[in-house]
């Protein structure tokens, strides 16, 4: 099992899979802008989904979140290809479709990633809104957010990793 590490392979493979998703969903190609690393721990959207990390289920330790965060503009554009109508406000649909969005970015981060040493668990995706809320990641540590943007709008995802002295029990 390898320790999540900010690296060129972690931000390759965040990239895969964002294109991989909004490619095969919604036709567009979403463009990375310049990743950071800092020790933020807040990120700001109107609709986020929030995914644990987590590589060993037996000691039920969260080591990092990955968070996808939309405007509402570019989420609501984005759901119009699927379900052929407009969107006005964050409804079922909207938040049934970032959570949906979340996991299959997740799992395709998963999968890459555990091919090459790593052992991410399964996890569901709990997602967050309100317009310009704002998610605290109140553990130790360090974020990786990577800007997109597309034909649609913008976006972020940011990877948090805890530090490993203060890992926290799931639960």
């Amino acid at each position: 099992m390898r320790p999540i590490v900010f690296n060129d392979e972690l931000v390759r493979e965040i990239h895969n899979g964002i294109e991989a998703t909004f490619s095969n969903m919604f036709a567009i190609k979403p463009k990375p802008g310049a990743h950071q690393v800092n020790d933020s721990q807040v990120i700001q959207g109107d609709v986020s989904g929030i995914i644990n990390l987590v590589q060993d289920a037996s000691k039920d330790q969260v080591e990092g979140t990955l968070i996808l965060s939309f405007p509402s503009e570019t989420i609501f554009a984005m759901l119009t290809k699927i379900y052929n109508r407009p969107f006005t406000s964050v409804d079922k649909n909207v938040k049934s479709g970032v959570g949906e969005l979340t996991n299959i970015v997740f799992g395709i981060f998963k999968a890459n990633l555990n091919r090459n040493g790593y052992s991410f668990q399964m996890a569901l995706p709990n997602v967050v809104y309100g317009e310009g809320h704002a998610v605290y990641i109140s553990r130790p540590g360090k974020s990786l957010t990577m800007p997109f943007q597309c034909s649609v709008g913008s976006f972020s995802v940011t990877l948090t990793v805890c530090d490993d002295s203060t890992l926290p029990k799931v639960g």
